[in-house]
């Protein structure tokens, strides 16, 4: 459950939707993690924020290239 969380609170964050004690519990899931997490996650951010905001036409497309970036991280 603790993975689900992770993934879901950095969607999250991500998208600008992240609550103060959300943010608090991500960064104890993020330092719990060790470096592997660490470097990873930013290694998302990193990526997501080189990509071009969706368009509302573009969001099922968004939504399954994401997916598939995390199938291939996990």
């Amino acid at each position: 459950m603790e993975k689900e969380n992770l993934w879901i609170l950095l969607g999250k964050k991500l998208s600008g939707e992240i609550t103060p004690n959300e943010r608090r519990l991500l960064e104890a899931l993020i330092k719990d993690g060790g470096e592997d997490i660490s470097y990873l996650i930013e290694l998302l951010e990193e990526h997501w924020h080189k990509l071009p905001a969706a368009r509302p036409a573009d969001d099922a497309t968004a939504a399954r290239e994401w997916t598939s970036l995390l199938g291939r991280l996990v």
